[in-house]
């Protein structure tokens, strides 16, 4: 995988999954919830091997979706991101991270 398309994501960023997740779908009852973006991965878990973390449920979510996906995290170079997902049935954030190209800016 190579870095298709480089946005301007920003911290507090609104996006949107763009690319249906069977795993979205089963959590949050959509395959494209919106985010708002906290910041890239790196820099919310402090490193660039962030994904060896694998005690956080949001890297543990990720990875799952990724291996899914039959991508290695390793070997790519598109940013992943971290936010919280927001839902009508909850009233905080459920964090999640997303790889850039299954995202867009929006609003």
């Amino acid at each position: 995988m190579t870095d298709e398309k480089t946005q301007n994501i920003k911290p507090n960023s609104k996006c949107k999954v763009i690319k249906e997740s069977d795993v979205f779908f089963n959590k949050y009852g959509t395959s494209t919830p919106n985010i708002i973006i906290e910041d890239k991965a790196e820099v919310v878990f402090g490193g660039e091997k962030w994904w060896e973390e694998i005690n956080n449920p949001a890297i543990l979510s990720f990875l799952t979706r990724t291996i899914m996906g039959g991508i290695n995290p390793e070997s790519t170079a598109i940013n992943v991101y971290y936010g919280k997902i927001f839902t009508k049935d909850t009233a905080f954030g459920i964090g999640e991270l997303v790889w850039e190209n299954e995202i867009e800016l929006i609003g």
